[in-house]
């Protein structure tokens, strides 16, 4: 069944008039009456529905069932990202971490990051983009998306590990996180001396990924699934 994130109060049986989705269900997918679709709001459950009529203006659902998601990780993980040098790549650090889990995301621009502008229109795209993988992942809850003019250590509540392509830090087969994560991932060209040395002054843990360079956009996604999941 097609999921699809709403952002409006669900009932057990309703009228949907959004424009994007009577467009999903009726012209997208060409659903019939008596097909089936999955509405999620962020509270943590999947509403099944059946398709009882499909009108110019509005879909009639009858609730059918109603059930826990169970594909949430038991930490909370924001992905503190220094921004790259494409758009693609925002897109795809976007995608690949609401699929593992990330919980909420924040650029920021660092030292070497490159002069990305970032519209309005291009966070509504970046938004789509995180939502169709929040639907297709079976995840409840739709993540934070910030973008910063600078680092801002306020924005951190959790443990914090800083990764790093130096070999001294902690391995990850050294990490316990006993709480929610905050991963800080480097640009391109990594971070220079004078971020280095803000960080460890906050006291993160500087973490090494080992003899192996991840790209930027690789990085917080290997070890941010790792963190989550690598328990099972």
């Amino acid at each position: 069944m097609q999921r699809f994130f709403v952002e409006f109060p669900l009932q057990i049986d309703m009228n949907i008039t959004d424009a994007n989705l009577l467009h999903q269900i009726g012209r997208v997918l060409r659903s019939k009456p008596g097909d089936t679709i999955v509405l999620f709001d962020g509270d943590g459950y999947d509403n099944v529905y059946e398709i009882i009529r499909i009108e110019k203006a509005k879909i009639l659902l009858k609730g059918v069932n109603r059930y826990q998601t169970i594909a949430e990780p038991k930490k909370a993980l924001t992905l503190y990202q220094a921004l790259p040098n494409k758009y693609e790549k925002i897109e795809y650090i976007l995608e690949k971490g609401v699929e593992i889990g990330v919980s909420r995301f924040i650029f920021f621009k660092s030292a070497y990051s490159q002069k990305l502008i970032i519209t309005p229109k291009k966070i509504e795209r970046f938004r789509t983009i995180a939502q169709e993988a929040l639907e297709q992942c079976m995840g409840a809850h739709m993540p934070e998306i910030l973008f910063l003019d600078m680092f801002d250590p306020k924005y951190i509540s959790s443990e914090v590990y800083l990764l790093t392509t130096e070999m001294h830090g902690k391995t990850l087969q050294e990490l316990t996180p006993s709480s929610d994560i905050t991963l800080l991932v480097w640009p391109e060209w990594g971070w220079n001396k004078d971020e280095q040395n803000m960080f460890l002054e906050q006291t993160y843990t500087p973490v090494r990924i080992g003899r192996r360079i991840l790209r930027t956009e690789t990085a917080g996604i290997v070890i941010g699934f790792a963190l989550l999941w690598g328990n099972g």
